[in-house]
């Protein structure tokens, strides 16, 4: 357990080491950061945005049938107004 903490210290020590020496690395590596990120969900996008797709339909489906039924099945309201 105490080899996992310096382990875990020494590879904190390097960051913030690389850090002061070079600030303005971990802008460098946002484009691989994205690369790596874009590689490894390739797979679930194409499955998300069938989900997505699939869900936006069906509620703009739902929406127009309730669109649709909800004028057949008004009940129009009188509102008595005493005369003057």
């Amino acid at each position: 357990m105490r080899h996992h903490h310096r382990h875990h210290v020494h590879h904190s020590r390097r960051l913030v080491e690389r850090w002061l020496l070079d600030p303005g690395w971990p802008l460098r590596e946002v484009g691989a950061f994205a690369h790596h990120l874009l590689s490894a969900v390739e797979g679930i996008v194409p499955l998300l945005a069938g989900v997505a797709l699939t869900a936006a339909a069906a509620l703009a489906l739902t929406r127009a049938i309730q669109s649709r039924r909800l004028p057949h099945e008004a009940q129009p309201v009188r509102i008595g107004v005493p005369p003057e």
